[in-house]
């Protein structure tokens, strides 16, 4: 069961498919179906869409403008948790841990930091 969610789970990130257009393009290019051909087509497309800068903070300015930012914490109770949309971040033993994340991912980190030792 465990190994069915992590394939779910793998399969429905755009990332999943893009690299699931790749794999099934490559056999049906070889065997001479034109579909092939789209399949790749579509996967590099959509590949270099989502890595681009502007795709990539137009998807996540609708998460991240959505509610204003919260400077004063006195009127704000019963809050269990805060959510961190993390950016980059890779392991490296090395390297200490405040290296092995994106400048992004460091500065909501920071943030979420700063709301958490405000008691929220």
């Amino acid at each position: 069961m465990d190994i069915l969610k992590s394939v779910c789970q793998y399969v429905i990130t755009p990332s999943g498919v893009i690299a699931l257009c790749f794999i099934v393009s490559v056999p049906l290019i070889i065997i001479g179906k034109r579909i092939g051909k789209y399949l790749l087509l579509l996967g590099i497309i959509s590949y270099f869409a989502f890595a681009s800068s502007p795709v990539s903070i137009a998807l996540l300015a609708r998460l991240e403008n959505q509610y204003s930012p919260l400077l004063d914490t006195k009127g704000v109770q019963d809050v269990d948790t805060i959510v961190l949309l993390t950016g980059a971040a890779w392991e490296d033993p090395r390297v200490p841990l405040t290296s092995q994340v994106g400048e992004t991912t460091l500065s909501r980190l920071i943030e979420a930091i700063r709301l958490q030792s405000d008691k929220l």
